[in-house]
């Protein structure tokens, strides 16, 4: 028998910080009580939209064996996300070359039950930081975002961290 599934929304965040800032919160938060055998992955896309993982999650402990050796001993999860539905991620010891497009999946069974990509841009000292205000609007068109034109609203919460929501 063919059930269908709901269409989950594509939900796209921007987070932008400065090199050296030490760690990046990559949010996500999603409902609580999350089913106890789904798996939660955040992985990072290359431009060819290939992946790999960044953190691996499933009840019983985390995978670091399936953790690609250039994330080792650098992110960090909720304990608990299957009861608070928090999978948010610390990236620690950021690097300009961590900027790029990740993607947390909370799955079972083969199959993607909640996700959130979230752009993260590691800008480097000499940027354009001194540049931004408390809050702005900026449109995003990029070839990543396959040509969507996208409205961002970014607030600074100093010179250096800047989350934006886009929609």
């Amino acid at each position: 028998r063919f059930r269908s599934r709901p269409v989950l929304p594509v939900t796209l965040l921007l987070v932008e910080v400065e090199e050296g800032v030490g760690s990046a919160l990559l949010p996500f938060r999603t409902t609580p009580d999350l089913v106890q055998d789904a798996r939660v992955e955040w992985r990072y896309y290359t431009n060819d939209w290939k992946y790999i993982h960044v953190h691996v999650a499933e009840k019983k402990s985390a995978q670091p064996g399936e953790q690609d050796d250039r994330y080792r001993n650098r992110t960090k999860m909720n304990e608990d996300p299957w009861t608070t539905g928090d999978c948010s991620l610390t990236l620690n010891d950021l690097q300009q070359d961590d900027s790029g497009t990740y993607k947390c999946k909370v799955i079972r069974d083969g199959d993607t039950l909640r996700g959130k990509t979230v752009e993260l841009k590691v800008k480097g000292q000499s940027s354009d930081a001194g540049q931004r205000s408390g809050v702005s609007l900026s449109s995003v068109s990029s070839q990543r975002f396959c040509h969507l034109l996208l409205l961002c609203v970014c607030v600074c919460v100093c010179a250096c961290v800047c989350v934006c929501v886009c929609v």
